[in-house]
């Protein structure tokens, strides 16, 4: 009978520690771009930012226009170097998409890994940043344009900044979708919140391991008494 209560004990500590744990875990994100100029995190004059990490996927979307009489634009999808995004070139760089198609929903998916079982893929690596732009002209004959373009005009370009991913970090759902671009500035205060949370998730820790402690030298006691 003592045995058994023993046991009984330590596996719901066990499995309390190991959930609490394991919700901790990064889980990877999804994100939507829509590669189109009407996008509003082209619109500001700061630059559009996507702060991201291994593990995540990020689909860029050609826009389908619903009705034959809306605006159509035509534009490709570049991933280029530094200096390239800052003076919105693409010559020497091969296409990752072409939004030609405006009654169909075109979609480039993008993993965010260091390595990938098939070639050719796009590989990436934490504390870098990665630069798309667009440097079509938005008309069907200046799809293959490689200056300036959208690039210059409507500002439509990218960068992907890859963090450092910690074990500790927030858990978010796995089939959970971002549209939204994170600004460096709305970043720092999520870091802020962050932080905030990894302290509480440690003194949470603490008194879990206080409290399993404590609960263990109790139920010696009591078995002594018995």
């Amino acid at each position: 009978m003592k045995l058994l209560i023993l046991v009984t004990f330590f596996s719901t500590i066990s499995t309390l520690t190991t959930t609490s744990i394991r919700r901790r875990y990064y889980r990877p994100r999804s994100f939507r771009i829509y590669w189109n100029s009407s996008n509003e995190i082209f619109s500001s004059v700061s630059p559009a930012i996507l702060y991201v990490h291994l593990g995540d996927k990020i689909d860029f979307i050609c826009p389908k226009v619903t009705n034959e009489l809306d605006p159509v634009e035509y534009s490709a999808l570049y991933i280029v170097s530094k200096e390239a995004y800052e003076q919105c070139y693409s010559n020497n760089y091969l296409p990752l998409m072409y939004c030609n198609r405006p009654l169909e929903t075109q979609i480039y998916t993008i993993t965010i890994a260091q390595f990938l079982p098939y070639p050719d893929a796009l590989e990436f690596y934490e504390q870098k940043e990665y630069y798309f732009i667009s440097t079509s002209n938005g008309y069907v004959d200046g799809i293959d344009q490689i200056y300036n373009g959208l690039c210059k005009t409507k500002n439509m370009r990218l960068i992907l900044d890859i963090q450092k991913r910690y074990n500790h970090y927030s858990s978010i759902s796995n089939n959970e979708t971002r549209n939204i671009i994170m600004t460096k500035q709305i970043s720092k205060r999520k870091n802020i919140i962050y932080n905030v949370q990894k302290q509480i998730a440690s003194n949470s820790m603490s008194i879990l391991l206080s409290l399993k402690l404590f609960s263990t030298c109790y139920i010696l006691y009591l078995l002594k008494k018995f």
